[in-house]
């Protein structure tokens, strides 16, 4: 068996990577918060959510995954930043580093939260379709009712939509500025935000289906293809950050 730190001293060496630190390496990073806390990286709620994802439950389904993608995205925008911080090759960039993480991390927060916001929104949904209607008046109350928890179950994907260009915009400047050495990491974000834009938008669509032409989603349907177009922007950006910084040679 090869000693750990001589792959790393023969990386550093014919890699030619100037200012190396131990302290990079993500892998020495997770091993030693896993260890000081007695628990693995991947934590008992993380577990909880996957194994709910792939139950026969229609929540938390492919809004929720779209909302957990996103938090990820930002999450490792939040890591680039915090492996550029304190780095003197990159000292010119760190007053652009420490308002990234802070933003990563807010927006990692309300991913998060929009997790279970999207769950509730479907349930919403389906309390409304069980209203009775027996009468008139119940069955308009329910078709307003309907109509109402319709349009809220595409507005929390639309919202996680928004924040995951938001967070693509971010990990482009990750890849642009930050740590060269954590740039497949900020691509990484990138291809996680982007992923988390495709999902969120598929439900946006598919709870407006049938109600396009409506003034609210036909509003919401107009946003979502803004949102598209600029993603597509951040991802051309992207690619070639990761090529002519990271040399990845991406097609």
């Amino acid at each position: 068996m090869v000693p750990n730190q001589a792959l790393v001293d023969a990386a550093v060496w014919y890699m030619h990577m100037d200012q190396f630190e131990t302290e990079q390496i993500l892998e020495n990073q997770l091993y030693q918060a896993a260890s000081s806390t007695g628990e693995s990286p991947i934590n008992a709620q993380d577990e909880g959510f996957l194994a709910a994802l792939a139950s026969g439950d229609p929540t938390p389904g492919g809004g929720s995954a779209a909302a957990y993608s996103a938090a990820m995205a930002a999450s490792l925008v939040a890591m680039v930043g915090r492996v550029t911080v304190g780095k003197k090759k990159y000292a010119d960039v760190e007053a652009h580093m420490w308002p990234l993480i802070e933003e990563a991390l807010t927006l990692q927060a309300a991913m998060h939260l929009a997790v279970e916001k999207d769950a509730e929104a479907f349930e919403s949904y389906m309390k409304a379709r069980r209203l009775p209607q027996d009468t008139d008046q119940q069955k308009a109350d329910r078709l307003r009712a309907i109509q109402a928890a319709t349009i809220n179950a595409a507005e929390v994907p639309l919202h996680v939509a928004r924040q995951a260009v938001q967070i693509l915009g971010l990990a482009r400047k990750a890849a642009e500025l930050g740590n060269v050495n954590a740039i497949s990491d900020a691509g990484s974000a990138a291809a996680f935000a982007q992923a988390a834009l495709e999902g969120a938008g598929l439900n946006v669509r598919i709870n407006l289906l049938g109600i396009e032409e409506e003034p609210d989603p036909a509003h919401m349907l107009a946003e979502l293809r803004l949102l598209e177009a600029e993603a597509a922007r951040l991802k051309d950006a992207m690619k070639a950050a990761l090529n002519d910084r990271g040399g990845l040679n991406l097609s």
